[in-house]
């Protein structure tokens, strides 16, 4: 912020400004005293763009503008490898002065992200039209990931790649290495089927939200459901 102080200028007149230079905005304004009557002035300079419900401000939009959803606060966002800005408390960050017509290259730090948050994308090349706005995602699509471990108890394992169903959702998910399931997006208790080939089980996974970077639980003893022996 800078200013000229109140001053005395010939015939009795007084006479202050200051100008204030914010991250988004700038505004000045004066004040004149003269013969016992006070005036006053006031401006504000930048841009007001409405994007998605939401008010922004900026100095300048430059060429084009996008707006950039992390779906996390605190999210570091870099243009062409350089740190432009960090996303707001709504996870989102306006970018301004983007080429238009040409790929603009926009990234997002993953590790600023919540540990439990599964980031499909981490960079995205944005082409928009000149005095444009586009919006552009990098919000995880899941904040529920989870890890099942199943076991037919010792020394039987399971076998690697069996089929895992459950309750409730349409597509199946895979055994891996050590009786390991991923489960992308796991938010309640529920039930599983697991198609081993020549005979079926069930387990139960009651997730646990906080044991370790990657939630997970004990393993689970897959009950057997047919009469095929194993």
């Amino acid at each position: 912020m800078r200013g000229r102080p109140l001053s005395w200028r010939d015939g009795g007149r007084y006479e202050g400004d200051a100008t204030w230079i914010g991250p988004h905005l700038g505004a000045n304004g004066g004040v004149s005293v003269r013969d016992g009557v006070t005036a006053m002035r006031a401006d504000v300079n930048g841009a007001l763009i409405f994007m998605r419900g939401s008010v922004y401000t900026t100095h300048d939009p430059g060429g084009a503008v996008t707006l950039v959803e992390t779906g996390d606060p605190g999210v570091r966002i870099y243009r062409e490898n350089r740190q432009v800005a960090v996303s707001d408390r709504d996870g989102e960050a306006l970018l301004t002065g983007l080429n238009p017509y040409a790929p603009n290259h926009i990234a997002v730090e993953s590790r600023d992200c919540s540990f439990d948050a599964l980031i499909e994308k981490t960079d995205a090349l944005v082409v928009p039209r000149k005095n444009s706005g586009t919006t552009v995602s990098f919000a995880p699509k899941s904040h529920h990931p989870f890890l099942a471990i199943v076991t037919r108890g010792i020394p039987i394992q399971t076998p690697l790649g069996a089929t895992v169903t459950l309750d409730g959702e349409a597509g199946p998910f895979i055994v891996g290495h050590d009786g390991q399931v991923f489960i992308a997006d796991l938010k309640r208790q529920t039930g599983a089927d697991i198609d081993l080939g020549t005979s079926r089980c069930r387990i139960y996974i009651r997730p646990e939200y906080g044991k370790g970077a990657l939630p997970h639980t004990d393993p689970l003893l897959c009950l057997r459901e047919t009469s095929v022996a194993y």
